[in-house]
Order: structure tokens, then C-alpha cells, then sequence
């Protein structure tokens, strides 16, 4: 099979009565499958079965329960960091076997790429080298994440009240 897509994740509504929803996209096995909804993380046989793994054309997330009118449902794959693949010396070349080890490293790729898109970054013109360690969970308790004059991250104090903040 061959990974002719970047996209790794589907979103849908709920709408009270449909319990099945498509994901386009290959998958390799059931548990490769993440799901959320109303952003909350759901367990499979749970909440939900999945259907179509190793299938080119994806397959099909069914809840148990329906969710509700409005609520969001988020499909992603997210296949586990392994690599089962046991090549044998002078043993026939496992051609499928090969191929499905790569598109498991594609759909790696593509989860680490989705991570990274959805993070806070420096920009690549960023010289200054800023490292961005966030402080022990100790010290940025009840913390606003901020910057000093250098441009180090920092935290400040929280409050209740909502600061004057500008966009960027």
C-alpha cells in the first residue's frame, strides 16, 4: 500500500441519532485509532468499536451510545513508536511485510508533524538559540506562562480577572 494522504485525523458533529463515522484514511490496526469526543478521550469496546484496519480506504468508528446534538467528535491516528518488522538473513525479501513497516513510519511522521503544527514554536528565523523549558509543576502553579525583557519564558503571577491583552 503506499500513504498518499497527510492527513491523519477526521472531525464530525454528533447529532443525537448517528453512531457511525468514517475514517478516510489507512489505518493499521484498531487500537491505532484515537477518539475524542466533546474532548474527551474515549476507550475502545467501551465507548466505541472500530472497523477497517489495514484497509487502504480507512473504515469506520461506531459508538455504543450516540453522541449528542452539537458535540464534536475527533478521529486521529496515532499508531504505537514500535518497529515489528524481524528481517532474517538469507530469508525471502518479505516485500508486504516491508512495505507495511514503512507506511507505519509515514503515519508516525504524520502524527509527529500534526503534534508539532498544533504546538507553540519559534519561528526558523529565530537565532537566539531560546530555550523554552517550562518551569517544575511546583513553581508554575496558579502562573501565567510569560517572557521576560530577553525574551525567556517566564511565569508570573495568576489572578482572576482577565489581563488587558493585545493581539499579536
Amino acid at each position: 500500500m503506499t500513504i498518499n494522504s497527510t492527513i491523519n485525523r477526521a472531525s464530525a458533529t454528533g447529532n443525537g441519532v448517528t453512531v457511525a463515522f468514517t475514517f478516510p484514511y489507512l489505518f493499521l490496526a484498531d487500537g491505532d485509532l484515537k477518539v475524542y469526543q466533546a474532548g474527551v478521550l474515549k476507550t475502545i469496546t467501551t465507548h466505541y468499536t472500530v472497523t477497517g484496519a489495514g484497509n487502504p480506504a480507512g473504515g469506520t468508528v461506531t459508538f455504543l451510545v450516540a453522541p449528542v446534538n452539537g458535540e464534536s467528535i475527533v478521529i486521529l491516528r496515532d499508531p504505537p513508536a514500535t518497529q515489528l518488522l524481524d528481517l532474517v538473513a538469507n530469508d525471502s525479501f518479505p516485500a508486504e511485510a516491508l512495505e507495511s513497516s514503512l507506511d507505519k513510519t509515514a503515519m508516525l511522521v504524520q502524527r509527529v508533524i500534526d503534534i508539532v503544527q498544533r504546538s507553540a514554536q519559534i519561528p526558523d528565523t529565530d537565532v537566539t538559540g531560546l530555550l523554552m523549558m517550562l518551569p517544575v509543576a511546583a513553581l508554575r502553579a496558579s502562573q501565567y506562562l510569560s517572557f521576560d525583557s530577553s525574551g525567556n519564558v517566564i511565569t508570573s503571577p495568576g489572578t482572576t480577572s482577565i489581563p488587558n491583552v493585545s493581539s499579536f
